[in-house]
């Protein structure tokens, strides 16, 4: 056996009388994702320990499930023990049928994956949406974390400031543990430690990507809600501007007129805030503003916003111009940040997270940390703002991590 693997073995000890939960020294993730299976294996004190990666089999449920199966046995064998498992899934489990539903890998869909998953390893799994999977990974021990354990009370919002160029910020620096957070000695890694530093509190994760979508954590375990879609946040309808009432500044007019009733969404609605807040929909926004579009029609007969028009500029050529100087891009940005706020401010009002932690690709934009949280006061009902709005920690890792962190650690 292999010092990694021994100590694996014997690290927090194996009480035969514990509980599943507290016997847990080896975590596995799996990320079951459309194009890509990943897994990853973590130990007792959230070190990675292990990684690997395969493609998806197209369309082949029987072949999917194999091939999970085999990427868990084949880290248990090169780690010498056996470890909990945890998935990430592009869907939900229904309360119903215990099978999976709203999967965008379509040959999930209706299939009992947990179930046929538990009989090939021969061991309880634990599933979860992808996007409960990245808020617990942000909340265990990434930047919902770090927050908590830096300053467990935000500052209030600014005032709101008036929207000028932005020069391109610089790259973030990797997050420091906060003062007082316990680093093990033989992981460099704060694991349980950082973890117990945000106990308690409530982490909305959101995803703002190719899609756009949220899970919510609260004392570091998901919350799935009654029917399973706790955090289906990208398919709410755009709040209105009209709740500002009728003193609207021009832009603002012309904003209000335009998202009225908004682009026609994939799930057969029109104006969900995916349409408006993932990057085809900021991209398509702004070809249709700046006259980039092919078509002239409005946006109400616009199609299904799936994915951006190949004619039209990408998010990151968006953001690109807009540091660069280029005013149309500069209005669109703005125009997305008023939007997000406002789709945020709803959250806010009802769930009333500690942290936001933002994720997928247009959570790479720097300017979404300084301009966003002096927008949100105009739709938020307090006085003041204490969440945090924050950049996630574990990047792409954060679903296989959060999938791992299923099983919760020792008293979690």
């Amino acid at each position: 056996m292999s010092k990694r693997s021994e100590r694996l073995a014997t690290d927090g000890v194996r009480d035969a009388g514990a509980t599943a939960e507290t016997r847990v020294v080896l975590r596995i993730g799996v990320d079951l994702g459309g194009t890509k299976i990943e897994a990853i294996a973590l130990d007792a004190h959230g070190a990675e320990v292990w990684r690997r990666r395969v493609p998806t089999p197209q369309g082949d449920y029987a072949a999917t499930v194999a091939a999970v199966v085999a990427l868990v046995r084949a880290a248990e064998a090169d780690l010498g023990c056996q470890g909990s498992v945890g998935v990430g899934i592009p869907g939900a489990i229904s309360m119903l049928t215990g099978r999976v539903k709203n999967a965008n890998s379509v040959c999930l869909i209706g299939q009992p994956l947990a179930e046929d998953l538990a009989q090939g390893l021969g061991r309880d799994v634990r599933l979860a949406n992808d996007a409960n999977c990245f808020a617990v990974s942000e909340a265990v021990d990434g930047a919902a974390a770090l927050a908590a354990a830096f300053d467990t009370e935000a500052a209030p919002a600014a005032p709101a400031a008036p929207a000028v160029p932005v020069a391109p910020a610089a790259p973030a620096a990797p997050a420091a543990p906060a003062a007082g957070v316990a680093i093990d000695a033989g992981t460099g890694h704060p694991g349980a430690a950082l973890g117990a530093a945000a106990s308690g509190i409530t982490v909305m994760g959101v995803i703002l990507g190719t899609g756009v979508g949220a899970g919510l954590v609260v004392d570091r375990r998901p919350l799935d809600g009654c029917n399973a879609i706790a955090g289906e946040w990208g398919h709410n309808p755009l709040p209105p501007l009209s709740q500002l009432g009728d003193n609207l500044d021009p832009v603002r007019r012309r904003m209000a007129h335009d998202e009225t009733p908004g682009p026609r969404c994939y799930c057969g609605r029109y104006g969900c805030i995916e349409t408006w807040l993932s990057g085809p929909g900021f991209a398509a926004d702004h070809a249709r503003t700046a006259g980039l579009a092919q078509s002239t029609h409005p946006i109400r007969s616009a199609g299904p916003i799936r994915s951006a028009d190949p004619a039209s500029p990408d998010a990151r050529a968006i953001i690109t111009a807009m540091r660069d100087g280029d005013a149309a891009a500069r209005a669109s940005f703005d125009r997305y940040l008023d939007r997000l706020a406002r789709g945020l401010a709803g959250v806010i009002n009802i769930v009333d997270p500690h942290v936001i932690v933002l994720g997928g690709g247009l959570s790479q934009i720097d300017e979404l940390y300084t301009e966003l949280p002096p927008r949100l006061p105009a739709y938020v009902f307090s006085d003041e703002i204490r969440t945090r709005v924050v950049r996630n920690r574990h990047g792409d890792a954060s679903g296989v991590r959060g999938a791992a962190w299923l099983w919760p650690p020792p008293g979690g």
